[in-house]
């Protein structure tokens, strides 16, 4: 059995980007103890991802070499590793496979780290992140980049049986279907009064969105945020009456993890999101995102419908095909068309 130590990225985009790279050495080594180490913050990241590692956290302030030194010495596990693999590429990532006493150490033929490796790999650095992960991995195993795609396998689950209702994420009436929304540029939402005593105007954003969720009738609406936000619940309280709207505030990302296995489509503005959502196979709507670079893009099959505005205008464009719209109602229409509701 082959131990093996995996240095992993440092944010939340490329511990996605990271996914293919996971499902190929879990492919490769179905019998081996395969080691993580993960900032403490992006830990929760690995949760769209089912698989069995050893998961080992460190803290910023740790990322030095004395820092990392101490930390590998207090892992008693993480020691006398067959395979270090280092997906970061600095001199601080690049000394752990010296310290965890790796028999193989790989990593990119580029900059100083590149001496502390005993197996140095080229790679072109202008393909995107997910390739170059697994790349890394399937040049130093002489395969070559065939056709991979990836995804989370559907759940079949009954609504109300199962962990969103035992455990009170939802309420039962939500279980039959809904959207679920993840709009980080919702999150800053203030409900400051002007100096008169009258609120304020709704800011573009949030014009945006209060049109959109109000084109719909009968619609179910989870809006999913990580942190605590009442600014975003007085929102959607003054939305009309039409649809149902649910704000579930989450503690962690298994219960992010839930609502997407239930959810009948997802709604967002991140491209991160995006991502999740596609990787759980779940109809995507990316609207009014700021950067449209997908993680996991190239090895994902589908692709979300993207809605960009230009001032009245609003351009859809799935894969090469693209439509423009001459008003939200229009763009809610094409969600009804796509969803067949």
């Amino acid at each position: 059995m082959k131990k093996i130590t995996v240095f992993l990225p440092q944010n939340k985009e490329q511990i996605l980007s990271c996914y293919p790279f996971l499902q190929e050495i879990t492919n490769l080594y179905p019998d081996g103890e395969i080691h993580l180490l993960i900032l403490e913050e992006l830990k929760k990241y690995l949760l769209f991802f089912e698989k069995n590692f050893f998961i080992h956290t460190y803290n910023l302030e740790d990322y030095n070499v004395a820092g990392l030194y101490k930390y590998i010495y207090n892992l008693k596990r993480v020691n006398n590793i067959d395979i270090y693999i280092d997906l970061v590429g600095t001199l601080a990532s690049a000394t752990i496979g010296i310290f965890v006493k790796a028999n193989q150490r790989i990593g990119l033929d580029k900059g100083m780290a590149r001496f502390l490796y005993n197996q140095r790999i080229q790679i072109s650095t202008h393909m995107s992140s997910e390739r170059i992960y697994l790349n890394l991995l399937r040049k130093w195993n002489n395969k070559s980049d065939e056709n991979f795609f990836i995804s989370r396998e559907c759940k079949d689950v009954n609504p109300f049986e199962g962990p969103l209702v035992q455990n009170r994420l939802i309420s039962q009436e939500f279980t039959k279907g809904y959207f679920l929304c993840l709009i980080d540029s919702l999150g800053d939402i203030k409900s400051e009064l002007y100096q008169d005593g009258n609120e304020r105007e709704d800011t573009t954003e949030e014009h945006f969105w209060r049109s959109f969720f109000e084109s719909f009738t009968d619609q179910r609406f989870v809006v999913f945020s990580e942190k605590i936000d009442d600014e975003l619940s007085d929102f959607l309280k003054s939305l009309n009456s039409r649809n149902d709207y649910f704000h579930q505030r989450g503690h962690n990302l298994e219960d992010l993890s839930a609502l997407l296995d239930y959810s009948s489509a997802v709604l967002t503005d991140s491209s991160f999101y995006s991502s999740v959502g596609i990787y759980f196979q779940k109809p995507v709507f990316l609207l009014r995102a700021k950067n449209l670079e997908l993680p996991l893009s190239y090895y994902i099959k589908n692709r979300p419908f993207v809605v960009k505005v230009d001032g009245e205008r609003y351009e859809v464009t799935l894969g090469k095909t693209k439509r423009s719209l001459s008003s939200i109602n229009q763009v809610v229409d094409l969600v009804h068309e796509v969803l067949k509701i």
